[in-house]
């Protein structure tokens, strides 16, 4: 288990945070960080927003003060604040079950749907859920950026399969359906063409 700590920026949304939750308490255990260093441990990973926050929050009641928060009120302090969550959950406790409701109610349309719908039973069940969705979603936003608007020259520097039918990269089946080529009135189909030849050949082989 790594020890190395993760940075916040106040801007990562619902997935993010909760994400930056569990891995800054995988680097408590790790570290057996004791409780009351977790605060001054956490806060010292926050960057721009989220410091900013901090730094204003702190300021009125003296630093030293606000190091003797729990890091559970620290995590409902944050989800207030950057969430806008508290007034989905207002009696919100930070245990399994509400965690998980907050954070499938902070995802994004697009996928929350779907995230629901799989009834995840833990909360790294949801996160490992919507990250693949996610993941999804990505790669099936730039199949579509590069086939609207490719480039001459380009060249793929992702790691999605290059599909032979469509010339793209992608994963799953392609969706291109091939169409057979129209013949001009009075042009010869090339199964036409190599049943005439074979035909020649046959005649050839009557006369020698």
């Amino acid at each position: 288990m790594s020890c190395q700590p993760f940075n916040f920026k106040g801007s990562e949304g619902a997935v993010g945070l909760i994400r930056w939750f569990e891995r800054t308490e995988s680097v408590f255990s790790c570290s057996n960080c004791t409780e009351d260093c977790k605060v001054k441990f956490a806060t010292g990973t926050l960057t721009e927003e989220a410091l900013s926050w901090w730094n204003s929050f702190a300021q009125p009641i003296r630093i030293e003060e606000t190091y003797k928060l729990s890091w559970v009120e620290f995590k409902k302090l944050l989800i207030k604040k950057f969430q806008e969550l508290a007034t989905l959950c207002p009696n919100m406790v930070p245990n399994t079950e509400k965690l998980m409701e907050v954070f499938i109610g902070g995802l994004p349309r697009s996928i929350k749907g779907n995230v629901t719908v799989s009834e995840p039973q833990t909360l790294e069940e949801a996160i490992n859920i919507s990250q693949r969705l996610m993941d999804q979603n990505r790669g099936q936003e730039a199949i579509r950026a590069y086939a609207v608007n490719p480039t001459k020259n380009s060249w793929y520097a992702g790691n999605l399969p290059l599909c032979r039918r469509c010339r793209l990269h992608h994963i799953g089946s392609c969706s291109v359906v091939c169409q057979p080529r129209k013949i001009k009135e009075g042009q010869e189909s090339p199964k036409n063409r190599i049943e005439a030849k074979e035909s020649r050949k046959e005649a050839t082989k009557l006369f020698f």
